[in-house]
C-alpha cells in the first residue's frame, strides 16, 4: 500500500468513493465532499500530520482515506487528541486494507509525533472498524454522540518506553 497526503488531481476519485451508495459516512453533497477534501490537505499544512490518501501499491488504484487528525468535534474525552480514522471505497473493503493501512499510518504518526494518547470514534454497528481499532490496540473507554447519531469512543495509550 502507498500512503501520501492528498493531491489535487486526486480529488476525482475521492469524490467517486463518496457518491458510493454504500459510502461509510453517509450521502454527501459536492459542497460537503469538496471542504472534507480541502480540509484533508489543510491538516497537512496546518499540523504537520493528517489523512493520508491510500493506494494499491501493484495498480496505483485509489484505495480510499487513512491517517490521524485532530477533528475538534466537540465530543469530551476525544478533542485535543489525536483521533485516528480510515475510510475506504467498496472494492477496497475485506481485503485487510483498512488494517495494513491503519497499521502503516499508525507507525508514521508514532515515529514523528510519538503521542501517549490517540482516540477514535466508530459506529457500534461497524464490526470491521471495531475490529481494525482492536488490532491497533484501542480499547473502548466510552460512548458518546456524533451528528445524532451513537459512537463508540476509544483510546490508543502509548507504552512508555
Amino acid at each position: 500500500m502507498l500512503l501520501r497526503p492528498a493531491r489535487m488531481a486526486d480529488y476525482p476519485a475521492h469524490r467517486a468513493m463518496e457518491l458510493a451508495p454504500d459510502f461509510a459516512l453517509g450521502p454527501t453533497t459536492a459542497h460537503e465532499s469538496w471542504h472534507r477534501f480541502q480540509r484533508m490537505a489543510g491538516n497537512w499544512l496546518l499540523q504537520g500530520y493528517g489523512m493520508f490518501m491510500a493506494f494499491n501499491r501493484q495498480t496505483h488504484e485509489f484505495l480510499g482515506n487513512v491517517g490521524l487528525n485532530d477533528f475538534r468535534r466537540g465530543i469530551d474525552g476525544i478533542d485535543g487528541f489525536p483521533e485516528a480514522g480510515w475510510v475506504f471505497t467498496s472494492a477496497a473493503h475485506g481485503h485487510g486494507f483498512a488494517t495494513e493501512g491503519a497499521i502503516a499510518a499508525h507507525g508514521w504518526f508514532d515515529a514523528h509525533f510519538a503521542p501517549r494518547r490517540t482516540v477514535c470514534i466508530i459506529s457500534p454497528e461497524n464490526m470491521r472498524s471495531l475490529r481494525v481499532a482492536e488490532k491497533l490496540g484501542y480499547r473502548v473507554f466510552g460512548e458518546g454522540c456524533h451528528l445524532g447519531e451513537t459512537v463508540v469512543l476509544l483510546e490508543r495509550i502509548a507504552v512508555e518506553r
